[in-house]
C-alpha cells in the first residue's frame, strides 16, 4: 500500500507552569503507532534523558510529560512526524 505522510491533526498548545510543576504536552496526528520525534529548540529529545523527559504514546495521541519543570526547561518544543510538526512554547516562571 501507499505510505501516507503522517500528519498533525490536533497540534500543541503552549504552557505556562511554574518552576516544580508538571508540563504535558499532548498532540494528535493521523495514524495510530506513527513514528514521531520529539525535539526541544531544535534538538532531538533522546530516551538517554529519560529521567527529565517521559514519552507516551496512546494510540493518535502522543506526550511528552516533564515531571518537574525547572528554568531551564523554557522554550520551543516541537513534534515531529513525517508530514509535519507541531510546535508551541514552555514558559517557566519562578516561585
Amino acid at each position: 500500500g501507499s505510505h501516507m505522510p503522517v500528519l498533525i491533526t490536533r497540534p500543541l498548545e503552549d504552557q505556562l507552569v511554574m518552576v516544580g510543576q508538571r508540563v504535558e504536552f499532548e498532540c494528535e496526528v493521523s495514524e495510530e503507532g506513527a513514528q514521531v520525534k520529539w525535539l526541544k529548540d531544535g534538538v532531538e529529545l533522546t530516551r538517554e534523558e529519560t529521567f527529565k523527559y517521559w514519552f507516551k504514546k496512546d494510540g493518535q495521541r502522543h506526550h511528552l510529560i516533564i515531571n518537574e519543570a525547572m528554568l531551564e526547561d523554557a522554550g520551543h518544543y516541537a513534534l515531529c512526524t513525517s508530514g509535519g510538526q507541531a510546535l508551541a512554547e514552555l514558559i517557566v516562571q519562578e516561585k
